[in-house]
């Protein structure tokens, strides 16, 4: 069976069309590895390695229901985003805690000095 080819002159709607259509769910590794590098290419999100986006999908895989055997690419490509945000925002939650903490420690040792 031939692919579908989009080119450039493909409308943007065609192509949100196609990325919320329904595909089947990945059933074997060959089929995997496409359907993760489509998914990948589509999410296009600066810095992101192979290794993490693919960890990423297989998780999203794992966490749909028993009758969700068909998804769209659109679902993936958002979830891998939004988990790209969530590292981030992840990230800035722990540098204003151990900020937070390294104030602490200096203000109890300001405190402790003062009570000399």
């Amino acid at each position: 069976m031939k692919k579908k080819i989009m080119s450039k002159k493909t409308s943007p709607k065609k192509i949100v069309e196609h990325l919320n259509e329904p595909r089947p769910i990945p059933m074997g590794m060959k089929e995997f590895d496409e359907w993760a590098e489509r998914i990948i290419a589509g999410a296009m999100i600066p810095g992101l390695t192979e290794e993490s986006a693919r960890f990423t999908l297989a998780c999203m895989i794992l966490h749909l229901g028993p009758t969700e055997s068909h998804k769209p690419d659109a679902h993936f490509i958002h979830g891998l985003r939004t988990s790209a945000n969530k590292q981030v925002a992840q990230e800035v939650l722990r540098k204003i805690d151990e900020d937070k903490k390294e104030r602490i420690k200096d203000d109890l040792e300001e405190l402790a000095r003062s009570e000399k």
